[in-house]
């Protein structure tokens, strides 16, 4: 049985410009996610972070 690739990845808005955070989070969980729903409190102050670890098959994605 050949091994597969074992890949991690974070991503954060940290460096992202305040004013660019909640659409950049939105494109970043669409990415991995079905589509959602949601709203931001502040737009303007908001912070998030992932850590994607995936194989050909499966994927776990934590947010914060």
């Amino acid at each position: 049985m050949p091994a597969e690739n074992y890949i991690v990845e974070t991503r954060t808005t940290a460096e992202v410009d305040p004013h660019e955070r909640a659409d950049f989070w939105s494109e970043h969980v669409g990415s991995h996610q079905s589509r959602m729903g949601y709203r931001y409190a502040r737009t303007d102050d908001f912070h998030g972070a992932t850590v994607r670890q995936r194989t050909e098959r499966y994927q776990l994605v934590k947010f914060w």
